[in-house]
């Protein structure tokens, strides 16, 4: 049986992903801070309320995993009632210091997954980091971005540079926007979506692989398909080492 860690899991992405793994039939090992008030009781869940940032909180959550996920959200930048200085930090109206959630917890779990030799490793960023950055449409690259999500997506980009480094079997996913909307179960694993930047003197390529734009309102996916999406590229040796794009996907019509 797959023994699944979560790094994240008590709400958005990482909720849904820890439905999903033991829908699945996985034993899921969850990390969060606030997994005590998570309504979800499973015999094959262990819950662990702890921090990202903490060490000893995180390798509990790995020990004995087959593969993790880190799945943090913009959500846990805002625990302890500071939910409302992030907004302001980010539109200015606070000084905007940098963020280095992601990148320690990534730090964190490298670290305890070394020690106790588990050596699958999904971590989820976003459009906006690596090579990605200034696509998604003109309103999330030159509005959204800027405004809202650039301090995050500097520490998503540390984010990512500590797994490439990491000596794992890793596999950056990047998804468009998030919704809460029911699942189809389809979605489109997209290998080499991203062609040259603007910034590189060149036509910006706005066409992935599968052939849609990559327009951040029109490529939304719903957080269970994700999730699902997740679990199958965990198990898929051809994505070890690369960074992935997602789409939604179409389900076949169903043979009358």
């Amino acid at each position: 049986m797959t023994t699944s860690a979560v790094i994240g899991a008590s709400a958005g992405l990482g909720l849904a992903l820890t439905r999903a793994a033991l829908i699945a039939g996985h034993n899921v090992q969850a990390l969060a801070r606030s997994m005590t008030r998570v309504e979800l009781k499973h015999s094959r869940l262990q819950p662990i309320a702890g921090d990202a940032l903490n060490a000893r909180d995180v390798a509990k959550a790995v020990t004995g995993a087959d593969q993790v996920f880190i799945t943090l959200g913009f959500s846990e930048l805002a625990k302890g009632g500071a939910a409302a200085a992030e907004i302001a930090r980010n539109v200015g109206f606070l000084p905007r210091e940098p963020i280095f959630r992601f990148s320690q917890a990534t730090f964190e779990t490298i670290r305890a997954m070394r020690e106790a030799g588990a050596k699958r490793l999904v971590v989820v960023t976003g459009i906006g980091a690596g090579e990605t950055k200034g696509r998604g449409g003109f309103a999330y690259a030159r509005l959204v971005f800027p405004l809202l999500l650039q301090r995050i997506y500097a520490d998503k980009d540390r984010q990512e540079a500590l797994v490439r480094k990491s000596g794992l079997d890793w596999t950056i996913v990047r998804p468009p926007a998030l919704t809460h909307a029911t699942g189809s179960g389809a979605f489109v694993v997209e290998h080499s979506p991203w062609g040259p930047r603007a910034s590189e003197g060149k036509a910006l390529d706005a066409t992935a692989s599968t052939g849609a734009p990559w327009a951040w309102t029109e490529r939304q996916i719903p957080r269970a398909d994700v999730a699902l999406a997740l679990l199958a590229i965990a198990q898929d040796p051809a994505t070890f080492g690369e960074a992935v794009g997602l789409s939604p996907g179409r389900k076949p019509p169903v043979a009358r």
